[in-house]
């Protein structure tokens, strides 16, 4: 494997690493802001990457289209040699008829004499006859040099061909190694590309929890955990009223993509777009994430979206829903399981991570910003084990009634 492939998907392998497993070890608001300038620090590493790959893709570009250029003047050189030798060929026809017709000439056929039996016989004495005899056999001589002249050109031009033929080979042979190289490089690229997108929204979500927390009061040096008031419950609700579960929690075939992925959430589709969205239980707002570009194509993934932190018993969690058409509440605002916190979406054209109407709903253990970022493996957990909802592929029409 080259050098510069390793290099690349080595870079790869640690951003992928701290994406997944990046974790806010500090537990202050310091701690936070820390762990900010941390992630932008990676998002210029992942630029810089970014740029050598780039680079690197044009250059490769700029080799496939001068190749094809070069190629396209070798088959117009064959087509030109191939006219050239198909012209000599005729010539030499020509000529050797020439020669023909001049050697019967120099012979009565049956009495019937041609054009050059009346320039030869048409002589005035003997000396002019022999003259114009001798003037036949130079043309002759000619013809017959002429001829070997064009055949020594014909096998010139037959090697040349040779030669042009082995360099459309190894060019072709080229080609089909860049392409490859492009195509492994552009894949790289998208890799990179979507974990840059990544950081940057995870850069946006740990601004606002740090704003969310700053609302609640907290200072640089007080522990998360002490300067927030969680308000406490018992249970998780369903945060819809009605739907049916589309996908469940674990691994799955990715509808966007493709390939075997881990799907750290519960799918609830079944619902129309605005249809409202309920916290799952009593809590506080720590992030109420409004697309910043919608009328971009593409421009986010998951939308809108909202984390709340809960505590039931003596245990923290913190709730997402994700691909929400609106968002109704506000960092450090406290909630019940009875406020309305945003209506389903999904399917804009700024969510490039929707296939349509849905809202996906995950539960990660701990206090978002102190215990964890990511709503990824290891963090988040089988909303199945907190919340009462029917089987995938099967449809409820209320908050409350078991399964």
């Amino acid at each position: 494997m080259p050098r510069r492939v390793i290099r690349v998907i080595l870079v790869m392998v640690v951003l992928f690493s701290c994406l997944n497993h990046f974790k806010a070890d500090g537990e202050t608001l310091q701690d936070l802001l820390n762990n900010l300038d941390e992630l932008e620090v990676k998002m210029v590493a992942l630029n810089d990457e970014k740029k050598l790959s780039e680079e690197k893709l044009n250059e490769i570009t700029g080799k496939i289209i001068n190749i094809g250029i070069r190629i396209n003047e070798i088959e117009n050189e064959i087509i030109s040699s191939q006219k050239e030798i198909e012209n000599l060929t005729n010539d030499i026809e020509l000529k050797k008829k020439q020669i023909r017709d001049l050697a019967s000439a120099l012979q009565k056929n049956n009495g019937d004499e041609n054009f050059y039996l009346e320039f030869l016989f048409g002589a005035d004495s003997l000396t002019d006859f022999i003259y114009r005899k001798q003037i036949v056999e130079k043309i002759t001589e000619y013809n017959e040099k002429t001829i070997n002249t064009y055949r020594s050109k014909i096998d010139t031009l037959h090697i040349k061909e040779e030669e042009l033929e082995k360099e459309r080979n190894d060019l072709d042979e080229q080609n089909i190694n860049l392409k490859q190289e492009q195509e492994e490089l552009g894949a790289q690229l998208n890799v990179l590309d979507e974990d840059a997108r990544d950081i940057l929204e995870d850069i946006s979500d740990v601004r606002s929890a740090i704003n969310a927390y700053q609302k609640m009061g907290c200072k640089l040096t007080d522990l998360l955990e002490n300067c927030t008031v969680i308000p406490a419950d018992s249970l998780f609700l369903r945060p819809l009223t009605q739907g049916r579960i589309t996908s469940g929690y674990g691994a799955r075939d990715n509808p966007l993509v493709g390939g075997y992925q881990f799907h750290p959430a519960v799918d609830i589709g079944g619902n129309p777009p605005g249809t409202s969205v309920y916290a799952t239980a009593s809590g506080v707002v720590v992030l109420a994430y409004t697309v910043e570009n919608p009328d971009v194509p593409n421009s986010h993934c998951g939308g809108n979206h909202v984390i709340i932190q809960h505590k039931i018993g003596n245990t923290y969690y913190a709730s997402r829903y994700m691909h929400l058409s609106k968002v109704y509440v506000t960092e450090g605002q406290s909630v019940t399981a009875n406020d309305i916190i945003g209506a389903v979406g999904g399917g804009e054209i700024y969510d490039r991570c929707s296939t349509g109407p849905h809202l996906d709903f995950s539960i990660a253990k701990g206090i978002y910003g102190q215990d964890f970022w990511m709503f990824r493996q290891p963090y988040t957990v089988n909303p199945y084990t907190l919340v009462n909802l029917p089987e995938e592929g099967e449809y409820y029409s209320n908050r409350f009634e078991r399964f």
